[in-house]
Parts: C-alpha cells; structure tokens; sequence
C-alpha cells in the first residue's frame, strides 16, 4: 500500500543520506589530510630554504674571508717588495757614490803622476 511504500522510500532516503553522511566525512577526513601534508610540505620546503640560506651565507662568508685573506697576504708582498726595492735603490746609489769617488781619486793620483813626471 502506499504506505508501505513511502516507508520504503524514506528508509531508502535514510540510507542514502546516511551514506552521503559518511561520504561527506571521509572526503573532510581526506581533505584535513591533505592540508596537513600540504603544510608539512610547506614547513619542509621553508626550512629547506631556510638551510639553504643558511649554507648560501656561510659559503659567501668563507669565501669573502678567503679573499680578504689574499687579498692581506698580496699587500704584505707588496710592502716587502716595495721595501726590497727601496732597499736596492739605497745601494745603488751607494754604490754609483763609490764609483765615482773612485773615479775622481784615480783621476787626481793619474794626475799627480803626470806632474811627478814632469
């Protein structure tokens, strides 16, 4: 009768809207799993860059440590060659002095001879 069929169809309803229900939470189960994945994706790629940066910065303070070390060390050379060079100016001179200090005893004695000859 029809009332018989109208239990029927709600009962069905009941069913089906029960198994909507349990659709519906395991779809909200699925998508908060998914979130969380997503944020632990997130988080890890974040403290990837972050260590990354990290690596980055102290790779870019070796290396700017590195060259300020040569860069010292080349100065350093560069002072003392410097000072070399001074140095070997200095006794050049010293010795262009002797030269012709020597010059101009040979010439006065080559001189004295002469006129001890005459």
């Amino acid at each position: 009768s029809g009332e018989g069929e109208a239990r029927r169809a709600a009962a069905q309803l009941a069913a089906q809207l029960d198994e909507a229900k349990r659709e519906l939470d395991r779809s909200a189960r699925a998508a908060h799993l998914a979130a969380g994945r997503e944020t632990q994706a997130r988080e890890a790629l974040s403290s990837l860059g972050e260590r990354s940066a990290q690596r980055l910065s102290e790779a870019s303070r070796l290396a700017t440590a590195e060259a300020t070390r040569r860069a010292d060390d080349a100065d350093e050379r560069a002072a003392r060659a410097a000072r070399e060079l001074s140095s070997l100016r200095e006794r050049v001179h010293e010795l262009q002095q002797s030269a012709e200090a020597a010059r101009a005893t040979a010439s006065r004695r080559a001189e004295e001879l002469e006129a001890a000859r005459c």
